[in-house]
Parts: C-alpha cells; structure tokens; sequence
C-alpha cells in the first residue's frame, strides 16, 4: 500500500509585467487552442506545428485530425477544407511570439504552457528577425473544465469556436456567454499593471468590478505610459467582449447591461476565490515593496527567502548598459576609467575588464564546459564561467546583503567581434526596466543553472529563469573607424545608451602642448603636439579628402608616456616620440584614414609614396611630407 508523496514545491510565477505582449484576435487563438485539444483526444501535449521557411504551420497530422473533428460542422454551411486550412494557419498561435503566447494562455487564462519544440532554444529567440519555430502546448487541468461544459452540447460548443476562430457559421447565444464565462473565470487571478501618474497600479479585474457595481463611472485602463504584460491582452480580450461581464470602448470600461449575470454576486465569489488563491508571486511583490518603500513602510522581509534579489534597490546616476563612442584617441577608455573608480568608489575587486577580437566567442564571455587538472593530476570536465558569469555571480552574491554594491564588466572595442554571437540568450537581459532589472529573463542552459547553485549555494532549479540584477552595470567603447569591425544590428544598439566624445573634447591638458622640433637643416620647425593633430585633421577633412570624423586623431592618440614633458614644455624623449609618430600616426593615416589619398597626403615625399619612404622622408623633412600649404594650415592651429 503506498502512501502521498511530500507536496510539489514549485517555482514562483514570473508575471512578465514588462514585457510587450500584444495579442491580437484572442478568441481565435484560444478557440484553436482548445479544438486542437478536443480533436486530439484531450492529450497532455500536442506538437502543434512545423517549420515552413521562416513562417511555421499546423504539422500535417494535426491539421488532419482537426479536419476530421470539425469538417462535419462547417461543410454544412458550405466551407471547404482549404478555407478552412487557410484560416487555422493564419491564427496567432502561428504568428505571434512566443512570450505573447505565454503571457495570454499561461498567465492570464492558465490553459496551457506553451513552449519551443527545441528545448535549447530561449523564449526570446521570435523577439527580432520576424522568424517563428515550431511549439508545443503541455495543456493544463482548466482543459478539463472545458470539456465537462462543451460535452452537454458539442456541436453548439464546436460552431461557436469555429466562430471565433473566423468562419462565418450561425451560433448558438447561450453556448457563447458559457464559454466566456468560464473563460472569464480562468482569468480571474491575472495580474495586471498600469501607471498613474508616478504611482504604478497592480491590479486584476475585481478591482474592476467593484467601483462599477458602485458607479456608472467607466474605468479608464490606459494608464499614463505604455502598456505592457497582461494588459495589452486584457484589452484585447475586451475588445473582444470575451468578458461577458464588462463592456469596453478605448480604454474605458463600463459593466454589461446583461442582467442575467449579476455583476454584484459574482464579484463575491471572486473575492472569496481570489482569497483561497494567494501565493507569493514574483514581480507583484517587487511592486508592492515599491509601494511599502514609499509609505515609509518598506518590509525588507520580502525578500529574506529569496535565494536571488534582481531588484536590490541599488541606484546609481550611471546608465546600466553604456557604450562610449569616438575617433581613435578620443579617450574612450580613459573616461570609462574614470567613471569607474567613482561607481566603485576606488574598489577594483567589484570590475572586470575584457577586450573583444574577431574571435571571440559565447564560451569566452559567458562561459563553458572545460578540462581542468584536479589535485591528484586527473582530468575532469567543469564548467568554467567567462567574465559575464564571473561579474554577474558576483552582483548576485553582493544583491543578498544589507547593503548591495555595483559590479562592473568593461568590455573594450565591443564591436570588433559579432556581438550578436558572443552575447547569445544573454541579449534578451539587456532591456532594462526603469529599476535596472532585466526587463525580460531567459531560461538558463543546465551548465549555467548546475554552475550559479554551486557558487550562490542552492539547487539548479533555483536558477532555471534568470535576469541581470539592478546592481550590475555593463559599459563598452566603441570605435567605428576600426577596419576590422562588425556592424551592429538595430536590436542590439537600442539596448544600449550611447555617449559619443568628439575629436577634441579632451584636449586641454599640458601634455598636449609639448614641443618638438621635427625635420633637419632648413625643413625643422619646432611644433605643438596637439597643433600638428589639428592641422592633419583639418587636412583630412578638406574637400580634397572628406575623411569622416571617425578617422581623424583624437588627443590621445599618442599616448601619455610618449608626449611626456619637461620643464621646458619640450618633448621629453624626442627619439621616442618620433619612432611613435611614425609607428602611429603615419601608419594609421596611410593604411586606413588617407589610405584612398596616400600620394596626395603625402605629396611633400615626392613620386615615391611607400610607407618606408614615408618614414625616411618624415626624418629628413618633418611635417613638410604632407606638401606646400601645410606649414600654414599648422599656424592657423589654436592650441
């Protein structure tokens, strides 16, 4: 004789309230839903759809046993199969995007989870590139209730979803407000948010009801800013008047005229439903603390369980995700430099800096399986995390205590590999909300999940859904003249805050006003660093040229050490900066920024214009290598 196993712990609910889930045409989606489950026997699972190019499509299976199933109802009134076909696979179960569909079935009427047929694919994958991958819908106990409700009058239940799913088939009025209602029903726990003004407003739809059994004033639902989460489906599914107890028209909502419903008693069974239903659900919780924080009454017990805190309420002045953009030796990193020390206040342990290159990977910055040496010399496989996972596990850690501090991963020249690859799922987590969280999670792989339970002391399912906490800041440069760049797609650049300096925004600085003489015997002339920069600019962006800002040298270009000065204001190492010049400066102009006007740049070397003579010539002859004229445009040059 066997006895009850201990009760199923599971996961909190991620109420995705920022995520933009338009659904459109909700009825259809769930009027497929649910004959694809009446057709397929009432199963657990159906593998609904396959792949057609970069559109999916019910699998051919699936769409026979729908005909079978259904083609009896609708060829009474004169619809073909192919009609038919043509409108199942135009529903939103096929065109939509994955997280719509979650939002709707999963989190608001609680029918069925849905998710890729590929396991390994993130729920994000459908956000860009307008690409669908075939799903499979694991239905839930609610499909029973359904079915106890349709069995009483199938064929009335089959022409009303027929209905809905776009046939145009007489319906029976009494079968359609059954199935709204207990649709209805489903939907009651759905969670709903919207802002007011400055205030953000949790709800679900009692709280609609109420006011309106005690006025006749609409509630308007369109908020102060844009709607996201399970609100844009709520407007939707009441535009669609799938709620038979309310009525809508442009954001407002009034209650149904219809008095059969008793808008006043059903509400009470909400109230004592909703009140056998409370659970502690992430993402409610983060807003009510907001609330509680703003009443002075901030109950920092909310979080004492909790294994992770993506929301820490660190704040900062600094963009979480930045990248700094300029012209070569603009500074770039000298200003992420600084800007770091005052984000960690001089503490170098909470930053970690990488540097991007055409081969860099996913297992690089986020980490991979690897042999490794253990202490008795043997060889075993472990997963060893890349600079993302080691900053990430780091804020983490730091997110659990009293008083979180920020943690830092400086990526340097960012698009000199494909950012796309090397980021993988982890571009979904770069979407911020207005706290610094993740706006959107992704579902770890098992190596990352078994990787944070090790280093953060809890279990892999603790870490099946993760996001980037509100303490962890992503900063990058970027030089765009770089030949050996990647392009950045539009998806990937509006997660980011871009700063951009310009050519000369970092020049006041003694050093760059050190002296050199440069030439030999009637061609040396004694010249200002940051006038010489000035003057080839200048040179570079004549009409004769039209070099893009870019491209031009920024004030560091040269570094410090080269342009180090004396006393005097003159050039401490003359040799040294010379052979950098040259190195730098003339290799730069003649391989990539002038590299279509070589000759003509150069036109004070002569006939003989290779990069060596440039060199020798430069010795001999100084700034006179860039030809007659240049001298003067030196000396027009402020310093």
């Amino acid at each position: 004789m066997q006895r009850p196993q201990n009760i199923i712990t599971y996961a909190d609910i991620d109420l995705k309230l920022g995520i933009k889930s338009s659904l459109p045409n909700v009825k259809a989606t769930l009027a497929l839903l649910i004959l694809m489950w009446k057709s397929e026997g009432c199963p657990y699972e159906v593998l609904y759809s396959q792949q057609n190019d970069d559109i999916i499509c019910v699998s051919d299976e699936v769409m026979m046993r729908l005909i079978e199933y259904l083609a009896p109802t609708y060829r009474k009134y004169g619809i073909a199969d192919d009609e038919f076909r043509q409108i199942v696979n135009n529903n939103q179960l096929l065109k939509s995007q994955m997280e719509s569909l979650m939002v709707a079935l999963e989190l608001v009427w609680k029918v069925g989870k849905i998710r890729f047929q590929d396991e390994g694919k993130p729920n994000g994958a459908e956000r860009t590139g307008g690409i669908r991958f075939p799903k499979v819908i694991k239905y839930t106990s609610n499909m029973d209730i359904i079915d106890s409700v349709m069995i009483v009058a199938e064929d009335n239940y089959k022409a009303v979803l027929l209905n809905w799913l776009g046939l145009d088939l007489p319906t029976s009025i009494v079968e359609d407000k059954q199935l709204r209602r207990v649709l209805t029903a489903f939907s009651e726990t759905a969670v709903y948010k919207l802002i007011d003004r400055d205030s953000t407003v949790v709800f679900n739809q009692e709280n609609l009801y109420c006011p309106l059994i005690n006025s006749t004033d609409p509630i308007d639902i369109n908020g102060d800013g844009e709607a996201k989460g399970a609100l844009r489906i709520l407007k939707s599914s009441l535009s669609e008047n799938l709620n038979p107890y309310l009525n809508y028209s442009n954001g407002a909502v009034t209650a149904s005229t219809d008095a059969d419903l008793h808008l006043d008693l059903y509400q009470k069974r909400v109230d004592a439903f909703l009140s056998l239903s409370t659970t502690k659900i992430l993402g409610v919780d983060e807003d009510i603390e907001e609330h509680n924080s703003q009443d002075g009454n901030n109950d920092t017990e909310l979080y004492a369980e909790q294994l992770i805190r993506f929301k820490t309420g660190y704040q900062s002045n600094f963009e979480r995700n930045r990248i700094v953009f300029g012209a070569p030796g603009t500074g770039k990193s000298y200003k992420l430099k600084e800007d770091c020390k005052i984000l960690l206040d001089e503490n170098q342990e909470r930053y970690e800096r990488v540097t991007f290159h055409p081969d860099y990977t996913y297992s690089h910055f986020v980490g991979t399986y690897k042999p490794v040496t253990d202490a008795d010399d043997k060889i075993r496989y472990e997963f060893v995390p890349g600079p993302f996972m080691r900053v990430y596990v780091a804020a983490l850690r730091s997110g659990r205590t009293q008083t979180p501090q920020p943690h830092l991963l400086l990526i340097e020249e960012i698009n000199r590999a494909k950012v796309a690859a090397v980021f993988g799922d982890v571009f979904q987590l770069l979407d911020r909300d207005e706290y610094g969280v993740s706006e959107y999670e992704i579902h770890a792989t098992e190596d990352i999940r078994n990787y944070l339970a090790k280093e953060l002391d809890g279990v892999p399912a603790d870490f099946n859904r993760i996001k980037i906490p509100d303490n962890m800041f992503i900063w990058a440069t970027m030089n765009s003249a770089d030949q050996g760049v990647f392009p950045m797609d539009t998806a990937f650049k509006r997660r980011w805050d871009f700063e951009y300096i310009g050519i000369n925004n970092n020049e006041n600085s003694n050093n760059m006003r050190g002296k050199i003489t440069l030439g030999r015997g009637n061609h040396a002339l004694e010249v200002e660093y940051n006038k010489l920069r000035k003057a080839i600019n200048c040179k570079l962006t004549s009409s004769d040229y039209r070099v893009n800002e870019d491209k031009l040298l920024g004030p560091f270009f040269l570094s410090e050490k080269v342009r180090e000065i004396n006393d005097d204001g003159k050039i401490m190492n003359p040799d040294k900066f010379k052979e950098a010049f040259k190195c730098k400066v003339l290799m730069y102009l003649y391989e990539d920024a002038a590299k279509q006007h070589n000759r003509k740049l150069f036109e004070g070397c002569g006939s003989n214009s290779t990069y060596s003579s440039v060199c020798v010539a430069f010795d001999e002859i100084g700034i006179d290598i860039f030809g007659t004229g240049f001298r003067e445009l030196y000396a027009q040059q402020g310093v």
